[in-house]
């Protein structure tokens, strides 16, 4: 298999351990992301770019780039929630969208992809599964 995805080093220098006589070694390179969606390299206020973690929503919409796996949401925007998933999602990428707040049956979720309605959240304490297919996300799981 291989990838193209554009990247950036996690830091601006690294630590390298000379172990011989011209010969150097890194046991460890970050690398960064560069893929953004649709709003190009300016992030929006809410962004999630780690998955299997919790954020809170102050605003929206929430735009979720790079995420694959759990995304525990909290809303305290007081509105409705509009959540934009991956506009170049890997193959076979999987994203668990989970009200952590308790508060999507009062501000219902809106989940969209490239400009389209995908699922939405109406149930306090409520989640949606999707799946990316290689041509479109598609629900694998909801309440």
């Amino acid at each position: 298999m291989s990838y193209l995805f554009y990247v950036r080093f996690g830091a601006d220098s690294q630590d390298f351990d000379k172990f011989m006589h011209q010969l150097w070694g890194l046991k460890k390179v970050t690398l960064v992301s560069l893929r953004f969606g649709s709003g190009g390299s300016s992030l929006p206020p809410s962004t999630s770019q780690a998955p299997g973690r919790s954020i809170t929503v102050t605003s929206s919409p929430l735009q979720l780039v790079n995420t694959d796996g759990y995304v525990g949401i909290t809303n305290s925007a007081g509105t409705a929630l509009e959540i934009e998933l991956p506009i170049y999602p890997s193959a076979n990428q999987v994203v668990k969208l989970s009200d952590e707040g308790g508060n999507a049956g009062t501000y219902n979720w809106t989940i969209v992809w490239n400009g389209n309605t995908v699922g939405t959240v109406t149930v306090n304490g409520g989640f949606l599964s999707l799946r990316w297919n290689g041509v479109n996300w598609y629900r694998i799981g909801a309440q």
